[in-house]
């Protein structure tokens, strides 16, 4: 059974407006384990082309994401939605 849903992948840790700090799941971590380090850049450059983010910092150390956006552009719900999407493009066959 697919499972895709965001909070599976990645917890929202901190909010602020025009920002979001996220930490991978163990799920999201083992994930991301399993792709090539071609489409894990073809993810970030997914998120980073979402209309409004500025800037995508991804820390594998503690196996989280920070994305800053313009929120006279975008919200968060948006960015959330979004994000969403890539997930369920990028994982939707892994997790049979």
């Amino acid at each position: 059974m697919n499972d895709n849903r965001l909070e599976n992948f990645i917890t929202c840790i901190h909010n602020t407006k025009g920002r979001l700090r996220f930490r991978l799941t163990v799920l999201g971590i083992k994930n991301l384990k399993n792709v090539s380090d071609e489409q894990r850049n073809d993810i970030l450059k997914k998120i980073e082309n979402i209309m409004g983010i500025t800037k995508v910092r991804a820390n594998p150390i503690v196996a989280s994401i920070t994305i800053l956006y313009d929120h006279h552009i975008t919200t968060e719900s948006e960015v959330i939605a979004s994000l969403t999407s890539i997930v369920n493009e990028s994982f939707s066959d892994k997790n049979d």
